[in-house]
C-alpha cells in the first residue's frame, strides 16, 4: 500500500466516525476534593460549562466558557440561568485563560435548593449574557447534577 493510499484509507476512517463522538454532553467525575460535572466534548477537554464542588463545601464553583464577545477580562456581569425548575441569576468575573486565548467566566453560588431545583428539573438551561441567549440540553444530567449537590451537601 502506498503511503497516498494509506492516508486515503485514514481520511476515509476518520471521515466514518460518528458525528456524536464530536458532540457536546454531559460528564461527570469525582476528584480527589469533590466531584465535577462538565458540558464537554468527550476525552478532549474541551468545556463549555463545569461546574465543581469539594466535598462538604456548600459552594458550587462555575466555569463558563464565553466565545461571543460579550465579555472582558476583570469584568463581573450578570448572568442568568433558567430552566422549567427556576430562574437564577449569578454575578460571574471574566479571566483570559493563559492557554488557548480563552475568555472564562467563573462565579460560585450556594448549593442549596433553588439552584439544584433549577439544573435537576430536566428539560433545556437557557443562558443569558448581555441579551444573548444560549441553550444548553440538561437530557440524562440530572444524574450527575444530583451526584454534584449531594457530594457538596455532605451527603
Amino acid at each position: 500500500m502506498t503511503t497516498k493510499t494509506a492516508t486515503l484509507a485514514l481520511l476515509a476512517t476518520l471521515a466514518a466516525l460518528p458525528a456524536a463522538a464530536q458532540e457536546l454532553r454531559w460528564q461527570t467525575r469525582p476528584t480527589g476534593e469533590g466531584v465535577i460535572v462538565a458540558w464537554e466534548v468527550p476525552e478532549t477537554g474541551d468545556q463549555s460549562l463545569a461546574l465543581f464542588c469539594r466535598s462538604g463545601g456548600r459552594q458550587i464553583e462555575m466555569r463558563l466558557l464565553e466565545e461571543r464577545d460579550r465579555a472582558r477580562d476583570g469584568v463581573t456581569l450578570p448572568v442568568d440561568f433558567a430552566t422549567a425548575g427556576g430562574q437564577q441569576r449569578l454575578s460571574m468575573k471574566g479571566e483570559m485563560q493563559e492557554l488557548g486565548d480563552a475568555l472564562m467566566l467563573l462565579g460560585s453560588f450556594p448549593a442549596d435548593a433553588a439552584w439544584r431545583q433549577l439544573f435537576t428539573a430536566g428539560g433545556a438551561l437557557s443562558i443569558t449574557l448581555a441579551g444573548e441567549t444560549e441553550t444548553v440540553p440538561l437530557a440524562g444530567a440530572a444524574p450527575a447534577m444530583t451526584a454534584l449537590f449531594d457530594a457538596c451537601q455532605g451527603k
